[in-house]
């Protein structure tokens, strides 16, 4: 499960709530098309949110 949350925020090509919430899906499916079950990806991705300034200071 690490390298599915470091992949969230190393490749994270994303600047507006929108953006994110899209990207989040695409997410989602790609680890369920890899075999991550729905009840990880609940419990890992649960409360997850943008932080702009996040985004800006990997830029």
């Amino acid at each position: 499960m690490l390298p599915l949350v470091l992949l969230m925020f190393v490749s994270m090509p994303v600047a507006h709530a929108d953006d994110f919430a899209a990207w989040m899906q695409g997410l989602r499916a790609e680890a369920r098309a890899a075999g991550i079950s729905k009840a990880t990806l609940d419990a890992a991705l649960t409360d997850i949110e943008l932080i702009p300034r996040v985004v800006e200071l990997d830029r």
